[in-house]
């Protein structure tokens, strides 16, 4: 479940990040094949090709939501600090392109951190 997955393994994650710039444009959200129902505290992802459902934590909903291909780690870090209106690090925008990458909820499967090991 990805609301698990972002609890977690940050420490590893950062050494991926490190790997990237945070200044290099990230990935779109895939939006074709998907069904989406916005829940209380969460966002449930049907996706209708794989029969698979997403729950996605509050973390997890505002990255996907904010993958339009065009928004940089830092960029998309200062927007999830102020639509979170919480403290954010960048570590957690990576680790969300993991986890939603693994998902298949990234357009063209594309993850930014797909490759490495």
């Amino acid at each position: 479940m990805i609301s698990r997955a972002l609890s977690g393994k940050l420490e590893t994650d950062q050494s991926r990040r490190s790997m990237k710039s945070s200044d290099e444009i990230m990935p779109r959200a895939r939006k074709e094949g998907l069904l989406v129902q916005e829940l209380a505290d969460e966002l449930l992802v049907y996706d209708r090709i794989s029969h698979k459902a997403h729950c996605l934590n509050q973390t997890a909903a505002l990255i996907w939501n904010n993958c339009d291909g065009k928004t940089s780690v830092s960029q998309m870090t200062r927007l999830l600090e102020e639509q979170a209106n919480a403290p954010i690090d960048e570590a957690m925008v990576w680790l969300g392109f993991d986890v939603l990458g693994k998902a298949k909820l990234l357009a063209d499967n594309n993850s930014p951190t797909s490759g490495i090991s």
